[in-house]
């Protein structure tokens, strides 16, 4: 009867010091989260085609089907093209002397990066280069 009673003794004295270790919910104290400072602002462009030049001549033109600009609540913003992007560069006299695919991009604007990934393909008068991620600064 001794070694029953103490179980139970025991098992109560457990249980009380487990109801006593809780305490105050601290999630109420928290401070709720507004979705809409989380969220980032993107803005979505089909069919791109941009031309870059310098000092009134074309370097390169650049084609992709989805661009999207992305302007974080924090961090620097950037363009992603999740579905591919294509660059073709040219010479003085608009001659093609090479181009760059992929199945993926970003462009960093605050770091002036780009990066490549998925199925790169790097083409000029020298080489062909294949590779599954690209950076350029």
């Amino acid at each position: 009867m001794k070694g029953r009673l103490l179980k139970y003794f025991v098992l109560i004295a457990g249980l009380q010091l487990l109801f006593a270790s809780c305490t105050d919910d601290d999630l109420k104290k928290a401070a709720a989260l507004n979705p809409d400072e989380l969220r980032d602002s993107v803005s979505r462009t089909f069919k791109v085609d941009l031309t870059y030049s310098d000092s009134a001549k074309v370097k390169a033109r650049g084609f992709a089907p989805v661009l999207d600009k992305v302007v974080p609540k924090k961090g620097g913003q950037y363009q992603e093209m999740p579905k591919g992007v294509k660059i073709d560069f040219y010479n003085e006299f608009l001659k093609k002397t090479g181009s760059i695919t992929s199945d993926y991009a970003i462009m960093k604007e605050s770091e002036k990066l780009t990066i490549f990934r998925r199925n790169v393909v790097v083409i000029n008068d020298q080489i062909t280069f294949n590779t599954e991620e690209l950076t350029w600064d």
